[in-house]
């Protein structure tokens, strides 16, 4: 509607810097994602993550010089912290659990 103001991201800066920085950015995260992933469902989760995040820190990284950096930093550590969850064996388990000889 004309007249009405965007609402103000964390920090009190204004939301369209931040849907211009979504929509610049979105396609190339989730793609980084799914290279790490091999499931797009999963990568653009994590994908969504990192930006509700970066909104949360808005008022910040928009100073930024680079604030896609950021993003890109946090697909990264969630992407390692899965990989860590699933590679991780189980208590009491050693080895692959092959036969032995």
């Amino acid at each position: 509607m004309p007249g009405m103001r965007t609402p103000a991201a964390p920090g009190g800066t204004s939301r369209q810097d931040f849907d211009d920085f979504y929509v610049a950015h979105f396609g190339d995260t989730v793609t980084l994602s799914y290279a790490y992933t091999a499931d797009l469902a999963e990568a653009q989760d994590i994908a969504q993550e990192a930006f509700s995040r970066a909104w949360q820190r808005w008022g910040a990284l928009e100073g930024y010089e680079n604030p896609a950096a950021w993003v890109r930093r946090v697909v990264f550590e969630w992407n390692r912290d899965r990989w860590l969850a699933i590679s991780v064996e189980p208590p009491g388990v050693q080895g692959s659990g092959g036969p032995t000889r």
